[in-house]
């Protein structure tokens, strides 16, 4: 009977292990100028005086909140990892974890990162945001999986490019 049982239990551990990425649902979402707060997040970026890039990517939880029927964004914990990869061409120059401004300008129903990047470094380097979010209330389902933002820098490095006066 001993015997039984652990092959059983291995044979479901082995299932279990084949199927487990299928289960595992992850939401991918690219992150453009012309993202809005109705999508969930915005970028926004300026030059500042010394040349580089100031970026601005704000999450909007009330765009999630709308997919938890009966929820404010208040309702929600939000369990994120974001990842700056700064870097030119194949050259990685750093790679770092962002966390959230904490200024008045952060509230309940927003997440708001901000960060610096030379003009150069623009088109190659990477913001991946990784999010999970559930209900407080623990008695409501809880989905498999999350969301990764991606910010598509060569679409603002395009943007940058055609903003740039070109001389003759």
């Amino acid at each position: 009977p001993v015997r039984c049982f652990t092959a059983m239990l291995t044979t479901f551990l082995i299932i279990l292990l084949i199927i487990s990425p299928a289960l595992a649902l992850l939401e991918v979402q690219d992150v453009t100028p012309d993202s809005t707060e109705e999508s969930g997040m915005t970028v926004k970026f300026k030059r500042s005086k010394e040349g580089a890039y100031t970026f601005t990517v704000t999450r909007y939880l009330k765009a999630e909140a709308l997919s938890w029927p009966n929820s404010q964004p208040s309702d929600l914990i939000v369990e994120n990892m974001v990842e700056l990869e700064i870097r030119k061409g194949d050259k990685l120059f750093g790679k770092m974890r962002l966390a959230p401004q904490k200024q008045k300008e952060n509230s309940k129903d927003k997440i708001v990162y901000v960060f610096d990047l030379a003009r150069e470094c623009i088109r190659d380097s990477r913001l991946s945001i990784w999010e999970n979010v559930r209900h407080k209330d623990d008695t409501r389902p809880h989905r498999l999986g999350g969301s990764l933002f991606q910010l598509n820098f060569a679409e603002i490095d395009l943007r940058i490019q055609a903003s740039i006066p070109q001389h003759p």
